[in-house]
């Protein structure tokens, strides 16, 4: 009887470590699993984050490229604006001279 219960012993014994071998692989490979999961998953951010940085930049470039565009557009068109202000103004004056003359000379025949 007494070699009965220490082979049942045994028996528990040796089942309960191989269950706690295999829980320990499993823990083991659940790690792993874990840590490459993980893993992945950093390196996908650190691209998406990458990829967005870069979407960024590229929008930001543009967004200057287009501001200095509108920004000369609009420089031409003050410049165009001033030059015909100019011209305009000039032409008011030589209109306002060719009244004086005319208005001298009609005074002058007036007197005369």
């Amino acid at each position: 009887m007494q070699v009965k219960t220490e082979q049942e012993e045994e028996f528990i014994s040796n089942t309960l470590f191989k269950k706690i071998k295999e829980l320990k692989k499993e823990k083991e490979t659940l790690a792993n699993n874990y840590e490459r999961e993980e893993e992945f998953l950093t390196n996908d951010l650190s691209r998406k984050l990458q990829q967005i940085r870069e979407e960024k930049h590229s929008l930001e470039q543009s967004l200057e490229q287009e501001q200095a565009s509108q920004i000369s557009q609009l420089m031409k068109r003050i410049n165009r604006l001033e030059a015909e202000t100019t011209n305009k103004q000039n032409t008011l004056v030589n209109y306002f001279i060719l009244l004086l003359y005319f208005l001298y000379f009609s005074l002058l025949l007036r007197n005369n």
